[in-house]
């Protein structure tokens, strides 16, 4: 559970790009895909990589509701990279296209790849 509190502007991923939330927002639930969550107040930015899952916008309020997320400093580059090794091992080795575990190891490589960006900002 994140409780970031008070901040200025907030910037995610959806399932069709990045969108932005500032004061006021217009009320809405959507879905977000894997990315990074960006929160600003001021000078501060703190940012966070978050699975897949839905947010919602009400009453200057946004709430994610996601698989899994992990603020930037928590992110273990190396286990990332390993991750994304382990992910493209698996794409070489499939044949079918239409394969579930060819989605999942390419939805795994996204994860991993996302990972990796944002511990390099």
């Amino acid at each position: 559970c994140l409780n970031a509190g008070v901040f200025s502007s907030k910037q995610t991923l959806e399932r069709t790009g990045l969108y932005g939330v500032l004061n006021m927002h217009a009320p809405m639930i959507t879905t977000v895909g894997a990315g990074y969550l960006e929160l600003r107040h001021g000078s501060s930015t703190l940012f966070f990589f978050l699975t897949e899952g839905f947010v919602e916008i009400q009453n200057n309020e946004v709430h994610f509701a996601v698989s899994g997320g992990e603020a930037k400093e928590e992110i273990d580059l190396e286990r990332a990279k390993a991750s994304a090794d382990r992910a493209r091992a698996m794409i070489d080795g499939q044949a079918r296209p239409d394969d579930f575990d060819l989605m999942r190891a390419k939805a795994a490589l996204q994860r991993a790849l996302l990972r990796q960006r944002l511990a390099g900002k």
